[in-house]
């Protein structure tokens, strides 16, 4: 059966989890039908006996890690394959394992779940980047997390503008050069002019253990991350970018209290659509359209089964998915960002 070619026109207005987000823009969807695709979408048994790689550019242990090997056996099951090959390729923030997934051959035997940091690496030119992401096929995405600046308690820092003070300069830990985490924290320091310097090379677990033994004075965050460390009294959050029903972040002031200037107002823009794509999950550019349906049907499918979205929950993994055509959607929009969002990025990946 064909995949639906039908176009769809939608207002760009997304709901993200109980509240909804709005983006400046007409979202454009390419092949979105309104249920999802049977299984008739491909020959029968396509992916039977077939073996799939699931390539994961960070290491073994961390979030996108976690949810790819949570991920793969329930995809293995809808799809009928013989196994789905969790592969951990953990260099140069993902740019590595991207450009080998770039290259493959276009049969949807190769999955790739990637830091959304990779966007802002092609928004900024970075080197090494061998791949356009608006010519790869996405599948979906599962989970939408705000971004949240925590700092120590012990700083004596009440509210967001005393990162803006003279002194020393904080110390931020943040992932590996050229990540969304270290792109996002840089680009907020230029934006805003704040007192910190980036320390790059940490993981999420790092960066957050850092936090705790004081290691370092502040991160920026995922909010799944957040309560654990405020709870035990390691953190105190100054804001926060998208929206969040977590209790421990309600009171938290929202960037839109302190953003003043252009450029203030437009990176932090950026940072909260970029909130919307979390765990992304796409394969080789130009895979049949009877493939790449059936790739999405069964990862739509496996969003929406409960004993999924129970073990993700045990794992302190929300799910907030969308479906692939949108994904792509959002994707080439954020690609088409403006000439100064271009120019502030490209300045945070210098050498």
């Amino acid at each position: 059966m064909a995949a639906c070619k039908t176009v769809i026109f939608l207002p760009a207005t997304l709901t993200n989890r109980s509240k909804v987000f709005r983006l400046p823009i007409l979202i454009a969807v390419l092949g979105l039908c309104l249920l999802a695709p049977s299984r008739a979408a491909t020959d029968e048994g396509y992916f039977r006996d077939k073996t799939i790689s699931y390539v994961v550019g960070q290491a073994a242990g961390g979030g996108y890690d976690r949810f790819a090997r949570l991920l793969a056996p329930h995809l293995e099951r809808e799809l009928g394959a013989r196994r789905v090959v969790v592969q951990n390729v953990p260099a140069a923030a993902g740019v590595p394992a991207l450009n080998d997934v770039y290259r493959g051959r276009p049969d949807g035997l190769t999955l790739s779940t990637m830091n959304t940091g990779l966007l802002l690496s092609q928004i900024g030119g970075l080197d090494g980047m061998e791949v356009d992401l608006a010519q790869m096929d996405w599948i979906g995405k599962a989970s939408s997390e705000a971004r949240v600046i925590l700092v120590r308690p012990d700083l004596e820092l009440s509210v967001f503008e005393d990162l803006q003070r003279a002194g020393p300069p904080l110390l931020f830990a943040s992932s590996r050069f050229g990540s969304a985490a270290f792109v996002q924290t840089d680009l907020l320091r230029e934006a805003f002019d704040l007192n910190l310097r980036v320390l790059a090379g940490f993981g999420g677990a790092e960066a957050e253990a850092a936090l705790a033994k004081g290691e370092v004075h502040g991160i920026l965050t995922s909010e799944s991350n957040a309560p654990p460390l405020i709870e035990a009294g390691h953190a105190i959050p100054l804001l926060i970018f998208g929206s969040t029903n977590n209790e421990a972040l309600s009171n938290v002031r929202r960037w839109t209290e302190v953003a003043k200037s252009d450029d203030q107002r437009l990176v932090a823009e950026q940072i909260e659509r970029m909130s919307l794509l979390g765990r992304l999950l796409a394969t080789t550019p130009a895979t049949p359209e009877p493939v790449l349906a059936e790739l999405r049907r069964a990862f739509s499918s496996v969003m929406a089964d409960e004993a999924f979205i129970a073990e993700a929950r045990r794992n302190s993994l929300d799910i907030d998915p969308l479906d692939g055509a949108v994904v792509e959607a959002l994707v080439l929009d954020f690609l088409r960002a403006d000439d100064r969002f271009r120019e502030l990025v490209a300045r945070t990946l210098e050498p």
